[in-house]
């Protein structure tokens, strides 16, 4: 990831200013109070939100996100909602190392699911695509602690080989269990340095 002078706003207020900062790192971190930039700035990562001025947004075509909010189609099951939006096969869903979180739903509507369930769908809809870069929205929200260690455990596998996960969180836990690089917003507006915290 490599941003050279990124400027954005929203309406009267300015979020990022000339802005600059590069990570080689295979899981980068995103982390400081709420409201203070990290999800405007994965949204700009992930081309959902298109910088005012910028010098230099270097990521690769192959990218994903998720949202804090909940994207999943209510009417549709979950399996839909990843074989028949991705365009997987059903083998593939099946043989994927992180099914079984999610077989005992799968077939159920989205709008029956509770949160955490909603969110395991998604963030296997997203890891079954094998995009270059992972734009994750606070992804362990809901997430009892068994799924959670299993996505954290894929996550980590899966970094060390090909794709770069930039994920943006409040858990000193994720920090401590995937090492990576910390970028630390501060609250201040606008946003002109990321601090790098320990890792």
């Amino acid at each position: 990831m490599r941003i050279r002078n990124l400027s954005f706003s929203y309406s009267r207020q300015t979020i990022f200013e000339d802005l600059s900062v590069e990570s080689s790192s295979s899981v980068i971190f995103l982390t400081g109070p709420p409201g203070s930039g990290k999800t405007t700035l994965l949204k700009i990562l992930a081309g959902y939100l298109k910088p005012d001025h910028a010098d230099m947004v270097d990521v690769p075509l192959s990218i994903g996100m998720i949202v804090q909010e909940p994207t999943l189609l209510p009417w549709l099951s979950g399996l839909e909602n990843i074989v028949g939006l991705t365009g997987v096969s059903l083998s593939s869903l099946e043989s994927h190392q992180l099914f079984y979180l999610i077989a005992s739903f799968v077939h159920a509507k989205a709008f029956a699911m509770s949160y955490g369930q909603q969110r395991l769908i998604e963030l296997i809809r997203l890891l079954i695509l094998q995009p270059e870069v992972l734009c994750l929205d606070e992804p362990f929200n809901f997430l009892d602690k068994s799924s959670r260690t299993a996505v954290l455990d894929f996550i980590r596998s899966y970094a060390s080989t090909s794709s770069q996960f930039v994920i943006s969180t409040h858990s000193l836990d994720d920090l401590r269990e995937l090492s990576g690089d910390c970028l630390i917003f501060d609250g201040a507006f606008p946003v002109q340095t990321l601090k790098r915290g320990p890792k």
